[in-house]
C-alpha cells in the first residue's frame, strides 16, 4: 500500500513538473513574440521620426541656399 502511494506521488510530481515546463515554454515563447513585435514597432516609429526630421532640414537648407531666413522675413 505505501509503495503504491509513493508511486502515485511520483507520478503526480512528474505530471506537475511537465506541466510547469510546458507553461514555462509557452510563457517564454509569448515573451519572445512580444519582444519581436515591440522591436518592429519601435523601428517603424524610428523610421517615421527620421523622415519627419529630414523634411524640415531640407526646407531649412533650401531657405539658406536662397538667402537665409532674412529673405523670408523681409518678404
Amino acid at each position: 500500500m505505501i509503495q503504491g502511494i509513493i508511486t502515485d506521488v511520483r507520478k503526480v510530481a512528474d505530471m506537475l513538473y511537465s506541466t510547469c515546463e510546458d507553461v514555462r515554454d509557452k510563457l517564454k515563447k509569448a515573451a519572445e513574440q512580444v519582444k519581436e513585435d515591440l522591436h518592429r514597432m519601435v523601428e517603424g516609429e524610428r523610421d517615421e521620426l527620421y523622415k519627419a526630421t529630414e523634411e524640415p532640414s531640407a526646407i531649412m537648407a533650401a531657405v539658406n541656399a536662397v538667402g537665409g531666413v532674412a529673405t523670408l522675413e523681409n518678404g
